[in-house]
């Protein structure tokens, strides 16, 4: 799996058209048809992917830029497509995917204490 992982392949737009939930299509706003209307997941997740992508272009760090360590970029398209994805990934995402395990887990007939097996190491 993580042989065939590329940075450039991640992101909420790829996603949804690797999953076969969109197709690129120009003439919408976000670039995508979505070929499930009714998916919150993406619906939502565009909007945010799209608010995310016009605080990378318009914000960003401008205040870093003349670092030393500011990686030298040719193309500012690359430095935002960059941004866009490693914020999707660390917010959007992320509580997209695991807020929901809380309250999943915590409900005790979901997760019955006697149902779990202890791993015995050591022993056969």
């Amino acid at each position: 799996m993580f042989k065939s992982w590329r940075f450039d392949k991640e992101g909420l737009p790829a996603d949804l058209i690797r999953r076969g939930i969109a197709v690129p299509d120009p003439t919408q706003p976000d670039g995508l048809k979505l070929l499930i209307e009714d998916y919150p997941f993406a619906a939502d997740g565009l909007l945010i992917w799209s608010a995310i992508e016009d605080w990378s272009i318009n914000v960003g760090h401008a205040d870093l830029r003349h670092e030393s360590w500011w990686p030298t970029l040719t193309i500012g398209d690359d430095l935002v497509s960059i941004l866009n994805k490693i914020i999707w990934l660390a917010s959007a995402e992320h509580a997209a995917l695991n807020f929901g395990q809380c309250p999943y887990g915590g409900y005790v007939p979901n997760r019955p204490p006697f149902d779990e097996k202890w791993v015995m190491f050591g022993y056969t």
